[in-house]
């Protein structure tokens, strides 16, 4: 389909980075499974629609915000960083990458939290804060409120925390993993019962989740 688009229509950026986007999520299910060498080539070919977008439109930021997402699928996170640092060169009010920005500042930061290094991992969460703000400030609905609240989480801001997850449970209502982070925000403050009462529970309750730090694959806003 993607083909038979650029077929189509071969002035058109869109087909590529929506084809590249598809390659990027297959890449991401193969690592889940545990096959890196299937997952590779297929963020390597993620990567080749998208150069192929900004060859088409080299002013549009949405080619480099999304290889942005590729590189940090592969853990590459300053070269993730570079794309969206480009992106927002070409476009300084695109929020979508200064929210990318941040989940990679936050996936590195949970990294060095897996090692035991704590003054990295604080040093990763505070950067990606300021980030998530200026996405805040462009779009509210853009700013990945959740992510936004897990490293408050982590820095041991569970107050902060909630209010994040809060205004993304009002944003998109279904959003379960925001409500799993409120609950453990509340059972980290020793509010079990609080934590009970609420509509959801989350799967960490019987652990501690003031230390729960290895990474999950975060949602990457795409646009």
């Amino acid at each position: 389909k993607f083909k038979k688009s650029i077929d189509l229509n071969s002035k058109s950026a869109f087909p590529h980075i929506a084809w590249g986007n598809a390659l990027a999520s297959e890449g991401n299910d193969l690592a889940h499974k545990g096959d890196a060498v299937a997952a590779k080539k297929k963020y390597d070919e993620s990567i080749e629609q998208y150069k192929k977008a900004k060859e088409i439109n080299p002013k549009s930021p949405n080619p480099d915000n999304n290889w942005g997402n590729t590189l940090r699928y592969m853990d590459k996170y300053q070269e993730a960083i570079a794309k969206y640092q480009q992106a927002i060169s070409l476009d300084p009010t695109f929020a979508p990458a200064y929210s990318n920005w941040g989940n990679a500042l936050a996936s590195q930061g949970n990294d060095y939290a897996n090692k035991g290094d704590a003054p990295a991992a604080k040093k990763q969460y505070d950067e990606a804060i300021p980030q998530y703000q200026r996405a805040n400030a462009i779009d509210p609905r853009l700013a990945n409120l959740k992510w936004w609240g897990r490293v408050l989480f982590f820095e041991g801001r569970y107050d902060e925390a909630i209010e994040k997850y809060k205004r993304a449970i009002k944003i998109e209502p279904n959003n379960t993993d925001a409500c799993k982070g409120w609950d453990n925000a509340l059972l980290a403050q020793g509010k079990r019962k609080a934590a009970e009462e609420k509509f959801c529970q989350s799967p960490l309750s019987s652990q501690n989740p003031s230390v729960h730090h290895h990474r999950h694959p975060s949602t990457p806003v795409r646009n």
